[in-house]
């Protein structure tokens, strides 16, 4: 019973967890956008909150090489790769990663 149950453990995908916060200069940025861009899937869009808040879960976990955008009208965009921001792993799998970004203004 306990090697059935370790091995579902092991067959079973990982959940992908992602948050962050987007702020400027000046706090919180609310409605910039986040994109996740992973091998395979479709772009995974959010917008800040009115904290700057995003937030994503999702299974399975992702791949390190997924790229992330930070864009919002009137700031510099960003774009940093899952790998960078990553905090928790399953084998090459990232499952956790957070994303804490200040946009400057655009000149």
């Amino acid at each position: 019973m306990v090697l059935a149950a370790a091995l579902l453990g092991v067959a079973c995908d990982p959940a992908f967890n992602f948050s962050g916060t987007i702020k400027s200069p000046s706090g919180a940025l609310a409605g910039a956008e986040v994109t996740l861009f992973c091998p395979s899937y479709e772009p995974i869009r959010l917008t800040s909150s009115a904290q700057g808040y995003v937030g994503y879960h999702q299974i399975p976990g992702q791949s390190p090489e997924c790229r992330v955008t930070v864009s919002k009208p009137g700031f510099r965009p960003h774009e940093v790769t899952l790998d960078a921001i990553c905090t928790g792993h399953f084998g090459l799998s990232c499952t956790r990663a957070q994303l804490d970004v200040q946009l400057a203004p655009a000149e």
